[in-house]
């Protein structure tokens, strides 16, 4: 049966400055990094100073419901938490003022973190294992079919001839078992036709009989 909690942040002193409510092991960690206000508290003390309070509860509604009340009561004992809500809701009920936004926005301009950045081997290796198997529902099939790249046509409409510009001819290709297959360039467009309607032929041979 799933656990939840309802955790407070303390500062190394015992003062809090933190509600939240936790449904795997989030009440473990004491980064937020989605709260500035939090993330300053933390890094000023340290995570390893920060003083972390659980309480269980019997399901997640009890649980966002103490939160509430833990949140109302800290704040009437004066307690100055960096809660973005009246808890109950998470960050989801919480809406930025325009102010906060431009702020938001100056902060992340220019921001270049992991552009650019490759997965390394091990890292994609984990990723295939985890995807291992899994197969998408048919919901999500028909929502990518429209964003599907279709393949080029050329100016007599067969698929997959084009004009590549850094050779300076025509090129043509075709599909073979979910693999793209170059058939040549050629210095006229009715020869890079031709190469691709006969390669149909061979590739494709039992959709014309």
């Amino acid at each position: 049966m799933k656990q939840f909690y309802v955790y407070i942040h303390k500062k190394p002193d015992g003062t809090p400055f933190y509600v939240g409510k936790s449904g795997t092991n989030r009440h473990k960690t004491v980064w937020r990094k989605h709260n500035p206000y939090h993330t300053r508290i933390v890094s000023k003390y340290g995570p390893e100073n920060i003083v972390v309070e659980v309480t269980q509860c019997d399901s997640e509604r009890a649980a966002f419901d103490l939160e509430k009340i833990y949140i109302q009561q800290l704040r009437e004992q004066g307690y100055n938490l960096c809660n973005l809500t009246d808890g109950g809701d998470g960050v989801g009920g919480y809406k930025r003022t325009e102010k906060e936004k431009q702020l938001n926005a100056e902060r992340k301009r220019g921001n270049t973190y992991r552009r650019g950045a490759r997965h390394t081997e091990e890292a994609k290796q984990k990723n295939r294992q985890a995807h291992l198997g899994i197969k998408q529902s048919q919901s999500t099939i028909d929502a990518r079919k429209p964003k599907l790249k279709k393949p080029r046509k050329s100016a007599m409409g067969i698929t997959m001839v084009s004009w590549y510009k850094p050779h300076g001819r025509w090129l043509a290709r075709i599909s073979v078992n979910g693999q793209i297959k170059h058939l040549g360039y050629f210095e006229s467009l009715l020869d890079a036709c031709a190469a691709r309607k006969s390669a149909e032929l061979i590739v494709y041979k039992d959709k014309f009989v």
